[in-house]
């Protein structure tokens, strides 16, 4: 409408949007949150605080968030094209400086972790992705237990996919939790 009276309308319906959307309340940091005995997998419903090793959550954009007993399966479901669009936050525990069993949250970026992917380090689900903060720590545990050392940009498709058959050729096979391993867990 180009008439006096429809871009006057136009205006007043812009005016109308832009105030509603300075009085709305600010969208908050994605951060984040330290762990409780609540908080379980969203592959497998583990309680987290029940298992060794790294875990990771994501921050949904739709503000949902969930958690992961093991950064492999957050990793995974980062690599997905479609999943990776709905992602607003990565966080994962930079396992540097802490013991394996440790659940302390010491938690960082996803994207600016490097990654032990594919090392004798068994998690609650088998063969773990540790990451870490500083190349140094990272560089260290796989002096001590193998593995390939990626920056985030490296984990693709098919690192998830070679894991996977990796993780399922070692001792016990697909879905083997750590409260199962009997002594394998580190710590036992």
């Amino acid at each position: 409408m180009n008439t006096p009276n429809g871009i006057a309308l136009g205006v007043l319906g812009s005016m109308a949007v832009l105030i509603v959307g300075a009085c709305s309340p600010r969208v908050q940091a994605v951060v984040p949150l330290e762990l409780t005995r609540q908080d379980t997998c969203a592959a497998d419903g583990m309680i987290l605080l029940d298992h060794a090793g790294p875990h990771a959550q994501i921050v949904w954009k739709d503000g949902q968030r969930t958690f992961y007993c093991e950064a492999r399966e957050a990793y995974s479901i980062w690599t997905d094209p479609i999943e990776r669009n709905r992602i607003a936050g990565f966080f994962v525990q930079d396992m540097g400086g802490l013991a394996w069993a440790s659940h302390a949250d010491h938690w960082i970026d996803a994207a600016s972790a490097l990654v032990v992917v594919d090392s004798a380090k068994f998690g609650s689900m088998g063969l773990s992705y540790v990451p870490f903060g500083r190349r140094e720590d990272a560089e260290a545990f796989t002096v001590e237990n193998g593995g390939e050392l990626l920056t985030f940009g490296q984990i693709s498709p098919e690192v998830v996919l070679h894991s996977e058959e990796r993780r399922r050729e070692a001792p016990g096979g697909p879905g083997l939790h750590a409260h199962a391993m009997k002594g394998m867990r580190a710590g036992e």
